[in-house]
């Protein structure tokens, strides 16, 4: 916090001084300003320096306000739009539950699961490639265990 002083004397103060580690001497005159823990400067009997408003920061708060009050607005009326949406998209509950299948793997977590994902879209396509004998975009271990969870396909 931004503390000025008023009285005429000059007034030394000892401050904490981080660089050598240690303490340092600084003299306040009249006027001069310094940045101090509130507490240490109300102590001190330094007065806290108000800050003068700006017409800049009074522009941006009322922008905020408006934003606010737009987004609000946004947020009542896409309600009634997610209400139309009842019945649940087919593909994205497959693709989900080859995810979570993929990820029953040891080893394949998350990104892994995402990137096998965006490379063999479908679960059929896994299976296909690992038919063909294609190298999955994981690391051979995690390959390994991928094949061995996909092994009833390709028999034993």
């Amino acid at each position: 916090m931004l503390f000025e002083k008023i009285d005429d004397e000059p007034e030394k103060i000892r401050l904490k001084d981080l660089k050598f580690k240690g303490f340092k001497w600084v003299t306040l005159y009249k006027g001069s300003k310094i940045d101090l823990p509130e507490d240490q400067g109300l102590r001190l009997g330094l007065e806290p320096v108000k800050k003068k408003a700006d017409p800049k920061d009074k522009k941006q708060s009322e922008e905020k306000k408006e934003s606010k009050e737009s987004k609000s607005k946004a947020k009542v009326k896409a309600k009634p739009a997610a209400k139309k949406q009842d019945k649940p998209d087919p593909k994205k509950e497959e693709t989900e539950k080859y995810r979570k299948k993929l990820e029953s793997v040891k080893g394949i977590g998350k990104k892994t699961a995402k990137d096998l994902i965006q490379v063999y879209p479908t679960e059929k396509d896994l299976k296909k490639a690992l038919k063909k004998g294609k190298d999955a975009p994981i690391r051979d271990d995690h390959a390994k265990a991928l094949k061995r969870k996909f092994r009833g396909l390709f028999g034993r």
